[in-house]
C-alpha cells in the first residue's frame, strides 16, 4: 500500500530582513516546493521568540520539548512531523545569525532524548558578502555535523557570494538553484 499522505517540508529562515536577498530566495523555493506537490510550512527566526537553551536537560519532561515554553515548540511539534526542511540564511560574521542559532540549539533536545527524526530530508542556502566561497567554510561544517547527528539526508546546498544589498541575488544564479533544489525534496 502506498502511502498518499502529502508530503512537508519546512522552510526556516534566519535573516531579519523582510525583503532581503533570503526572503526572495525561500519566496523561491517555497513557491517551486509548491509546484512539486509540497506542503510546506514557513518559520523565519527573527520573528519568534526564542530564547537560548539552558542545557538543564529536561527536554519533553513537561510533555513539550522545550521546558522553558517559547516559540521553538510549535516549530518542534512541526519539525517531529515534516518530511524535509530547509535552512535558509545570511552568513553574519562568519556564523549563524544568532536567532537561527537559537532555534538550532533547542533542536538537542531531539538528540538527547533520543527522538528519532532519521531519514528527513534536508538542506543549506546561505548568501554572503564576500567574495570567497571559504567564507561558508565553519558554518557549512557546523550543519553538516548537525545534519549527520540526526540522520538527516542532505540533498544538496546552495551558497552564494558577492551577495551585499538586498536584491543583489537577483543578479547570480541563486534563485534558478534554488529553485532546482527544490525537486530535490
Amino acid at each position: 500500500m502506498t502511502d498518499s499522505r502529502q508530503e512537508t517540508v519546512i522552510v526556516l529562515t534566519g535573516s531579519p530582513r523582510k525583503k532581503g536577498n533570503c526572503a526572495i530566495l525561500a519566496d523561491q523555493m517555497i513557491q517551486e516546493l509548491k509546484k512539486c506537490g509540497k506542503n510546506v510550512i514557513r518559520f523565519d527566526a527573527a520573528d519568534m521568540k526564542v530564547g537560548p537553551c539552558h542545557a538543564c536537560l529536561t527536554c519533553f519532561a513537561s510533555g513539550k520539548p522545550c521546558s522553558f515554553d517559547d516559540d521553538f515548540n510549535a516549530f518542534a511539534q512541526q519539525l517531529e512531523k515534516a518530511d524535509g526542511i530547509v535552512y535558509i540564511m545570511p552568513l553574519y560574521w562568519f556564523g549563524i545569525p544568532a536567532p537561527l542559532k537559537a532555534v538550532m540549539d533547542k533542536c538537542y533536545c531531539f538528540f538527547h532524548t533520543g527522538k528519532d527524526l532519521s531519514g528527513k530530508k534536508c538542506a543549506l542556502v546561505s548568501v554572503c558578502g564576500l567574495r570567497k566561497g571559504s567564507a561558508f567554510m565553519g558554518t557549512f561544517y557546523t550543519f553538516q555535523r548537525i545534519f549527520h547527528i540526526l540522520h538527516w539526508n542532505n540533498v544538496g546546498n546552495v551558497l552564494i557570494t558577492t551577495v551585499n544589498e538586498p536584491g543583489d541575488v537577483l543578479n547570480t544564479d541563486g534563485p534558478e538553484r534554488v529553485r532546482r533544489l527544490a525537486h530535490k525534496f
